[in-house]
């Protein structure tokens, strides 16, 4: 589990600036960015924050697919079968 990545979070306020690893507390890398709002290792970003502020703003992409296809499933299936 983790904190919602905030887009603001290299800026300050209420903001998640760091992550507690062992008992040491760092920004988080830029692959475990990735790992939390579930891009692929490969997707690249421009840069580190470029990376924050489109995490922090997204809605990660394995939850949208989940999403998606319960839509697709559930939803746009009945609508095909009733008419």
């Amino acid at each position: 589990p983790c904190r919602t990545i905030p887009k603001n979070m290299l800026i300050g306020g209420d903001s998640m600036r760091v992550v507690l690893v062992g008992n040491r507390m760092r920004l988080p890398s830029l692959s475990e960015l990735k790992q939390i709002g579930s891009y692929p290792e490969r997707y690249k970003f421009l840069s580190y924050e470029d990376a924050i502020e489109r995490i922090g703003n997204s809605v990660p992409p394995r939850m949208m697919q989940y999403i998606a296809e319960h839509i697709r499933d559930n939803i746009l299936a009945r609508v095909e079968t009733n008419g």
